[in-house]
């Protein structure tokens, strides 16, 4: 039996925090992004992936960017 996948691509967002931006207003810091792609069974389970994903990474906020499955 064949499981087909579904693939999905995720944009996360973070503060780029250092030693020298510490103490600075969330204003005054850099936003860092990155993409992701996965391939899952369901669309559950990538929701839940970059869910994990983001608390993982420590991301403020992730977002949906495609959804990779061709239309008909």
């Amino acid at each position: 039996m064949v499981i087909k996948m579904k693939t999905k691509t995720f944009r996360f967002y973070w503060w780029d925090i250092d030693s020298k931006t510490w103490n600075q207003p969330h204003s005054e810091r850099t936003t860092k992004t990155k993409d992701k792609i996965w391939s899952l069974p369901s669309d559950t389970d990538l929701e839940l992936y970059a869910k994990y994903e983001a608390n993982h990474i420590g991301a403020y906020r992730y977002e949906e960017l495609y959804n990779n499955e061709k239309q008909k």
